[in-house]
Protein backbone atom coordinates (compact mmCIF):
# COMPACT_ATOMS: atom_id res chain seq x y z
CA UNK A 1 0.00 0.00 0.00
CA UNK A 2 3.10 2.57 0.86
CA UNK A 3 4.95 2.07 -2.11
CA UNK A 4 1.76 1.90 -4.41
CA UNK A 5 0.96 5.08 -2.44
CA UNK A 6 3.66 6.99 -2.31
CA UNK A 7 4.39 6.63 -6.52
CA UNK A 8 0.80 8.51 -6.51
CA UNK A 9 2.27 11.37 -4.65
CA UNK A 10 5.65 11.17 -6.78
CA UNK A 11 3.55 11.17 -10.00
CA UNK A 12 1.86 14.46 -8.52
CA UNK A 13 -1.47 12.27 -8.67
CA UNK A 14 -4.05 13.42 -6.28
CA UNK A 15 -5.00 11.32 -3.06
CA UNK A 16 -8.33 10.80 -1.61
CA UNK A 17 -8.69 11.72 1.90
CA UNK A 18 -8.74 8.78 4.27
CA UNK A 19 -12.43 9.61 5.03
CA UNK A 20 -13.52 8.81 1.61
CA UNK A 21 -10.99 5.99 0.79
CA UNK A 22 -11.77 4.40 3.87
CA UNK A 23 -15.49 5.28 5.02
CA UNK A 24 -15.82 2.20 6.67
CA UNK A 25 -13.35 2.68 9.24
CA UNK A 26 -14.82 4.83 12.13
CA UNK A 27 -12.42 7.56 13.18
CA UNK A 28 -10.44 6.22 16.34
CA UNK A 29 -10.16 2.64 14.94
CA UNK A 30 -6.49 0.50 15.25
CA UNK A 31 -6.93 0.59 11.60
CA UNK A 32 -5.20 3.98 11.58
CA UNK A 33 -2.69 2.40 13.58
CA UNK A 34 -1.60 -0.27 11.65
CA UNK A 35 -2.07 -2.37 7.81
CA UNK A 36 -3.32 0.13 4.73
CA UNK A 37 -5.11 2.52 6.94
CA UNK A 38 -1.70 3.49 8.99
CA UNK A 39 0.43 3.20 5.93
CA UNK A 40 -2.41 5.38 3.88
CA UNK A 41 -2.80 8.09 6.69
CA UNK A 42 0.71 8.47 6.79
CA UNK A 43 1.34 8.82 2.87
CA UNK A 44 -1.75 11.69 2.86
CA UNK A 45 -0.19 13.65 5.41
CA UNK A 46 2.91 13.57 3.50
CA UNK A 47 0.41 14.82 0.20
CA UNK A 48 -1.33 17.34 2.16
CA UNK A 49 2.16 18.97 3.14
CA UNK A 50 3.36 18.98 0.00
CA UNK A 51 0.08 21.40 -1.51
CA UNK A 52 -0.20 24.97 -1.92
CA UNK A 53 -0.05 26.99 1.21
CA UNK A 54 -2.69 28.99 -0.41
CA UNK A 55 -6.43 28.96 1.06
CA UNK A 56 -8.27 28.54 -2.42
CA UNK A 57 -6.24 25.31 -3.35
CA UNK A 58 -6.37 23.57 -0.50
CA UNK A 59 -10.44 24.42 -0.25
CA UNK A 60 -10.79 23.59 -4.23
CA UNK A 61 -9.06 20.05 -3.00
CA UNK A 62 -11.57 19.20 -0.20
CA UNK A 63 -14.58 20.38 -2.18
CA UNK A 64 -13.13 18.25 -5.12
CA UNK A 65 -14.07 15.12 -2.36
CA UNK A 66 -16.50 13.67 -0.45
CA UNK A 67 -17.64 16.18 2.61
CA UNK A 68 -15.58 14.18 5.90
CA UNK A 69 -17.26 12.91 9.08
CA UNK A 70 -18.20 15.68 11.68
CA UNK A 71 -15.25 13.95 14.38
CA UNK A 72 -12.77 14.71 11.15
CA UNK A 73 -12.90 18.14 11.87
CA UNK A 74 -9.49 18.72 13.08
CA UNK A 75 -8.18 17.24 10.00
CA UNK A 76 -10.21 19.43 7.56
CA UNK A 77 -8.70 22.68 9.50
CA UNK A 78 -5.34 20.83 9.20
CA UNK A 79 -5.68 21.08 5.28
CA UNK A 80 -7.54 24.04 4.87
CA UNK A 81 -5.69 26.34 7.34
CA UNK A 82 -2.16 24.54 8.51
CA UNK A 83 -1.16 27.27 10.55
CA UNK A 84 -5.00 27.68 12.37
CA UNK A 85 -4.92 27.40 16.14
CA UNK A 86 -8.28 25.71 17.22
CA UNK A 87 -9.68 26.42 20.46
CA UNK A 88 -9.62 23.00 22.14
CA UNK A 89 -6.65 20.44 21.79
CA UNK A 90 -8.61 17.87 20.34
CA UNK A 91 -11.12 17.89 18.20
CA UNK A 92 -13.21 21.45 16.90
CA UNK A 93 -15.52 23.25 19.28
CA UNK A 94 -19.13 24.24 17.99
CA UNK A 95 -18.37 27.63 15.82
CA UNK A 96 -15.33 25.76 14.23
CA UNK A 97 -17.62 22.77 13.28
CA UNK A 98 -20.44 25.02 11.86
CA UNK A 99 -17.72 26.81 9.96
CA UNK A 100 -17.09 23.49 8.36
CA UNK A 101 -20.57 22.32 7.86
CA UNK A 102 -21.13 25.97 6.07
CA UNK A 103 -18.67 25.38 3.54
CA UNK A 104 -19.81 22.26 3.03
CA UNK A 105 -16.68 20.32 4.07
CA UNK A 106 -17.73 18.15 6.70
CA UNK A 107 -21.80 16.40 6.73
CA UNK A 108 -23.76 14.53 9.17
CA UNK A 109 -23.72 11.07 8.92
CA UNK A 110 -20.74 11.35 5.78
CA UNK A 111 -19.47 8.55 6.09
CA UNK A 112 -22.75 6.01 5.47
CA UNK A 113 -23.44 7.96 2.26
CA UNK A 114 -19.77 8.30 0.86
CA UNK A 115 -19.66 4.12 1.65
CA UNK A 116 -23.18 4.09 -0.46
CA UNK A 117 -21.57 5.84 -3.20
CA UNK A 118 -18.60 2.93 -3.39
CA UNK A 119 -20.93 0.29 -3.18
CA UNK A 120 -21.41 -1.51 -6.98
CA UNK A 121 -24.21 -4.22 -5.65
CA UNK A 122 -24.96 -5.88 -2.48
CA UNK A 123 -22.06 -7.76 -0.81
CA UNK A 124 -23.72 -10.27 2.41
CA UNK A 125 -21.66 -10.52 5.47
CA UNK A 126 -20.57 -14.14 5.14
CA UNK A 127 -18.23 -12.66 2.10
CA UNK A 128 -16.53 -10.47 4.37
CA UNK A 129 -13.03 -11.32 5.92
CA UNK A 130 -13.17 -13.16 9.60
CA UNK A 131 -17.20 -13.05 9.34
CA UNK A 132 -17.65 -17.13 9.79
CA UNK A 133 -20.35 -16.40 11.88
CA UNK A 134 -22.83 -13.77 12.68
CA UNK A 135 -21.03 -13.38 15.70
CA UNK A 136 -17.97 -12.54 13.66
CA UNK A 137 -19.39 -10.25 11.59
CA UNK A 138 -21.08 -8.12 14.39
CA UNK A 139 -17.54 -8.30 16.29
CA UNK A 140 -14.91 -7.29 13.74
CA UNK A 141 -17.36 -5.07 10.82
CA UNK A 142 -19.62 -3.36 13.15
CA UNK A 143 -19.71 -0.50 11.41
CA UNK A 144 -19.66 -1.92 8.02
CA UNK A 145 -22.61 -5.02 8.99
CA UNK A 146 -24.45 -1.29 10.27
CA UNK A 147 -24.26 0.28 6.47
CA UNK A 148 -25.17 -2.61 4.95
CA UNK A 149 -28.36 -3.07 7.56
CA UNK A 150 -28.81 0.26 6.25
CA UNK A 151 -28.28 -0.15 2.68
CA UNK A 152 -31.03 -3.14 3.04
CA UNK A 153 -33.63 -1.08 4.77
CA UNK A 154 -33.77 1.06 1.79
CA UNK A 155 -33.89 -1.80 -1.04
CA UNK A 156 -36.96 -3.70 1.28
CA UNK A 157 -38.70 -0.41 -0.08
CA UNK A 158 -38.07 -1.66 -3.75
CA UNK A 159 -41.25 -3.76 -5.07
CA UNK A 160 -38.06 -5.67 -7.13
CA UNK A 161 -36.13 -6.99 -4.49
CA UNK A 162 -35.86 -10.16 -3.18
CA UNK A 163 -33.18 -11.10 -0.39
CA UNK A 164 -34.58 -14.42 -1.15
CA UNK A 165 -32.60 -15.08 -4.10
CA UNK A 166 -29.66 -13.61 -2.32
CA UNK A 167 -29.54 -16.18 0.06
CA UNK A 168 -28.91 -19.46 -1.41
CA UNK A 169 -25.51 -19.14 -1.11
CA UNK A 170 -25.64 -18.49 2.84
CA UNK A 171 -23.29 -20.81 5.07
CA UNK A 172 -25.27 -22.94 7.69
CA UNK A 173 -23.64 -20.95 10.43
CA UNK A 174 -25.09 -17.95 9.23
CA UNK A 175 -28.83 -19.85 9.20
CA UNK A 176 -29.18 -18.51 12.81
CA UNK A 177 -29.80 -15.02 11.12
CA UNK A 178 -31.81 -16.48 8.30
CA UNK A 179 -35.20 -15.74 10.03
CA UNK A 180 -34.22 -11.56 10.44
CA UNK A 181 -32.45 -11.23 6.84
CA UNK A 182 -36.09 -12.75 5.17
CA UNK A 183 -38.78 -11.79 7.63
CA UNK A 184 -37.11 -8.57 9.47
CA UNK A 185 -38.72 -10.52 12.52
CA UNK A 186 -36.14 -10.38 15.58
CA UNK A 187 -37.66 -13.40 16.56
CA UNK A 188 -36.33 -14.87 19.98
CA UNK A 189 -33.87 -12.86 21.70
CA UNK A 190 -31.36 -13.72 24.27
CA UNK A 191 -29.48 -10.48 25.57
CA UNK A 192 -26.91 -12.61 27.04
CA UNK A 193 -25.91 -13.54 23.23
CA UNK A 194 -25.15 -10.04 23.00
CA UNK A 195 -23.24 -10.48 19.36
CA UNK A 196 -26.23 -12.52 17.73
CA UNK A 197 -28.64 -10.24 19.35
CA UNK A 198 -27.02 -7.18 17.72
CA UNK A 199 -26.41 -9.40 14.53
CA UNK A 200 -30.17 -10.20 14.07
CA UNK A 201 -30.91 -6.74 14.89
CA UNK A 202 -28.99 -5.57 12.10
CA UNK A 203 -30.08 -8.05 9.74
CA UNK A 204 -33.50 -7.01 10.52
CA UNK A 205 -32.88 -3.54 10.36
CA UNK A 206 -33.84 -2.30 14.00
CA UNK A 207 -31.39 -2.45 16.52
CA UNK A 208 -33.15 -2.02 20.19
CA UNK A 209 -31.82 0.19 22.92
CA UNK A 210 -30.98 -2.24 25.95
CA UNK A 211 -33.86 -1.14 27.93
CA UNK A 212 -36.56 -1.62 25.93
CA UNK A 213 -34.93 -5.27 26.48
CA UNK A 214 -35.27 -4.80 30.89
CA UNK A 215 -31.52 -3.94 31.08
CA UNK A 216 -30.06 -1.74 32.92
CA UNK A 217 -26.27 0.18 32.33
CA UNK A 218 -25.04 -2.20 35.30
CA UNK A 219 -25.54 -5.26 33.47
CA UNK A 220 -22.56 -4.45 30.79
CA UNK A 221 -19.14 -5.84 31.97
CA UNK A 222 -17.04 -3.52 30.20
CA UNK A 223 -16.40 -6.31 28.02
CA UNK A 224 -15.18 -6.59 24.19
CA UNK A 225 -14.78 -10.31 24.36
CA UNK A 226 -16.79 -12.36 21.85
CA UNK A 227 -18.87 -13.94 24.77
CA UNK A 228 -20.23 -10.20 25.94
CA UNK A 229 -23.93 -9.09 26.92
CA UNK A 230 -25.75 -7.04 24.96
CA UNK A 231 -25.07 -4.28 27.11
CA UNK A 232 -21.41 -3.82 26.19
CA UNK A 233 -22.46 -5.03 22.39
CA UNK A 234 -24.95 -2.12 22.12
CA UNK A 235 -22.12 0.09 23.40
CA UNK A 236 -19.57 -1.63 20.75
CA UNK A 237 -21.98 -0.38 18.02
CA UNK A 238 -22.30 3.17 18.82
CA UNK A 239 -18.99 3.59 19.05
CA UNK A 240 -18.53 1.84 15.83
CA UNK A 241 -21.40 3.31 13.92
CA UNK A 242 -21.72 6.56 14.54
CA UNK A 243 -19.55 9.92 13.96
CA UNK A 244 -21.78 12.60 15.40
CA UNK A 245 -24.69 12.33 17.78
CA UNK A 246 -27.81 13.75 15.44
CA UNK A 247 -28.59 10.28 13.65
CA UNK A 248 -28.07 8.16 17.01
CA UNK A 249 -30.19 10.86 19.09
CA UNK A 250 -32.49 11.34 16.66
CA UNK A 251 -33.61 6.88 16.87
CA UNK A 252 -33.18 6.75 20.09
CA UNK A 253 -35.26 10.12 21.60
CA UNK A 254 -37.98 7.67 19.35
CA UNK A 255 -38.23 5.49 22.05
CA UNK A 256 -36.91 7.86 24.79
CA UNK A 257 -34.02 7.96 26.48
CA UNK A 258 -34.01 7.08 30.52
CA UNK A 259 -31.86 9.49 32.26
CA UNK A 260 -29.24 7.15 33.42
CA UNK A 261 -29.25 5.57 30.11
CA UNK A 262 -28.24 8.91 28.62
CA UNK A 263 -25.64 9.70 30.94
CA UNK A 264 -24.03 6.33 30.39
CA UNK A 265 -24.11 6.68 26.59
CA UNK A 266 -22.52 9.94 26.83
CA UNK A 267 -19.98 8.30 29.62
CA UNK A 268 -19.06 5.48 27.77
CA UNK A 269 -19.09 6.70 24.29
CA UNK A 270 -18.40 9.99 24.14
CA UNK A 271 -21.17 10.30 21.56
CA UNK A 272 -24.49 12.06 23.00
CA UNK A 273 -22.78 15.44 23.54
CA UNK A 274 -24.93 18.31 24.96
CA UNK A 275 -25.33 20.38 21.29
CA UNK A 276 -27.30 19.82 18.26
CA UNK A 277 -25.32 21.18 15.61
Amino acid sequence: MRNKVMTQIDRNEEMVPPWEEFPDYERYTIGWRMGSGEDYLDCWYDFVEKLPDDYDTRLDYLKSHRPAPLNWCSHVFGVLSPDRKLEQKYGCNQAETIELLNLGLVEHDAAYHTWLKQQDDLKLPWYWFASKTPEEAARYHTREFWFLSRQLTTLRKHDDFSIEDLLEDMPSKWQSVELQLTTRQLGDLDPSSGLLTLARMLCAGSVLPPWELGLAPDDGTDSFEMDMGYVDAFRMWIMSAFDDDMLLRTMLQKTGIPDNWAEWIEEETDILQPRNL
